[in-house]
């Protein structure tokens, strides 16, 4: 059992991949960890930050999304990795910035402000965390790493 104001981050994205409504194309929608992932934080604003990246992939990948989580040092490392068009070099930085759409991206889909990736970016940051976009020959893969928190049987 986590204590209040600690969220388990695998067993958040878990049951989101579970319940995460699919679109009409079909998309596989997986989620790879194999210990709990314990951070710092508020289980909403997580959620609303880890739905921001799924949806974000799901209007992007061309068959798959897969989300990893592991514990690394002081971090946990969480993954959003689809197999779309990926995003330009030159515009890793700027997708994160509040209304910015790629043309590819306003051409695909009638959905999306410009809003997900810039609130999800900021709520990583409240957590005192980061969120990147990460090179990958193929697709998009975003990397979100708070600090991890001691489980139960650490403290």
């Amino acid at each position: 059992m986590t204590r209040p104001g600690t969220v388990d981050l695998t067993a958040l994205a878990l049951r989101l991949a579970e319940q995460y409504p699919l679109t009409e194309r079909p998309l596989t929608l997986t989620c790879d960890s194999t210990a709990p992932a314990h951070a710092h934080g508020n289980l909403d604003e997580y959620e609303r930050l880890l739905r921001n990246l799924v949806d974000n992939a799901a209007r992007h990948a061309a068959h798959r999304i897969r989300i990893t989580i592991r514990n690394q040092d002081v971090w946990v490392v969480l993954t959003v990795h689809d197999d779309g068009p990926g995003v330009p070099t030159e515009d890793a930085e700027r997708i994160f910035e509040r209304f910015v759409r790629l043309d590819d991206a306003r051409s695909r889909d009638h959905g999306g402000t410009g809003l997900g990736l810039a609130i999800a970016r900021d709520l990583a940051h409240r957590h005192r965390g980061t969120l990147t976009l990460t090179p990958r020959p193929l697709g998009a893969c975003f990397e979100l790493r708070p600090p991890r928190a001691p489980t139960p049987a650490e403290e």
